[in-house]
């Protein structure tokens, strides 16, 4: 089960603003790449039942992309939870009415403010009658990458073992206006299981502000390099993040982001990952072609 889903809730971080070895294009999803390996297990989730949420809402919008983009990539899909929507619609409430920047960077939930329904996302799914384990997209995190789209909520919407989604839009906007994106709930029902991938599962994504490498959930993916290049093979600076350097412990340990040192735009730019490391102490190599098309993801 990855660290976003484990039995203490993952916070991480949202300001609304993948794919095998080898080379070859990214699907045309968002800067997304199908996942590789065998067949897909029999517990993987393929089919969920039609959302309720309205048409034209910024939740059925969101719904329909983060489930595209995960049958591209080979994931288990996620299901509408009407308790998980609960549980994002308090926090959204919570969140909404007069905090500041600084009160919202603290990360500290305060018992004394309105609308109050718990510290973390579990105490949050928990006051809604959620039975199961749950992780939410916060944005506590985001002050380490300031002035950036929310690289954590693409490993949310990546994990591998949820089943259950919800999610409530901000009325508002949060962050001095830099934000009025959704609040995202994942969950794992109580007596399930987790959704497994195939034995050689690899995929490689570029969501809100960061390029992705992630392997099996089960598996530990080290990094040589990881290079991001322009469409004139120029590198581009920034940071790789995984589970031994990110300072806010949020990267599972199958996983590798690269998060560049200026956002980049979704105008139809291609950009080159090349990545080389081990999973598992093996050699393992990737290189893709991803172009960054104008998703949700991008803000």
């Amino acid at each position: 089960m990855s660290k976003s889903i484990r039995a203490v809730a993952l916070l991480v971080a949202l300001l609304a603003a993948c794919g095998g070895g080898g080379s070859g294009s990214g699907a045309d999803n968002g800067g997304a790449s199908p996942g590789g390996g065998a067949p897909a297990p029999p517990d993987l989730q393929t089919s969920v039942s039609a959302p309720t949420y309205a048409d034209g809402s910024g939740e059925l919008v969101y719904f329909q992309f983060i489930n595209h983009l995960r049958q591209q990539l080979g994931l288990g899909l996620l299901a509408q939870n009407v308790s998980l929507d609960a549980a994002a619609a308090n926090h959204v409430a919570y969140l909404d009415p007069s905090f500041t920047d600084a009160e919202m960077l603290s990360g500290i939930e305060d018992s004394s403010k309105p609308n109050f329904t718990g510290v973390s996302a579990q105490d949050r799914c928990t006051h809604v009658g959620y039975a199961g384990l749950c992780a939410q997209a916060d944005r506590w995190s985001e002050i380490y990458f300031a002035g950036h789209p929310s690289p954590y909520l693409g490993l949310l919407v990546l994990d591998q073992g949820a089943r259950d989604i919800g999610m409530a839009m901000h009325s508002t906007f949060l962050f001095g206006g830099m934000s009025n994106g959704p609040e995202i709930q994942l969950g794992l029902p109580s007596g399930t299981t987790p959704q497994h991938q195939g034995s050689e599962f690899t995929l490689v994504a570029q969501l809100w502000g960061a390029f992705h490498v992630q392997v099996n959930e089960d598996e530990v993916l080290t990094v040589d390099t990881f290079r991001v290049a322009d469409a004139y093979n120029h590198d581009i600076g920034g940071t790789i993040v995984t589970s031994a350097t990110d300072p806010l412990q949020r990267v599972p340990a199958n996983a590798a982001m690269f998060v560049p040192a200026n956002p980049i735009t979704c105008d139809g730019s291609t950009y080159f990952v090349s990545f080389t490391g081990k999973r598992g102490g093996s050699f393992f190599i990737v290189t893709r072609t991803i172009t960054i098309n104008p998703y949700p993801h991008c803000g």
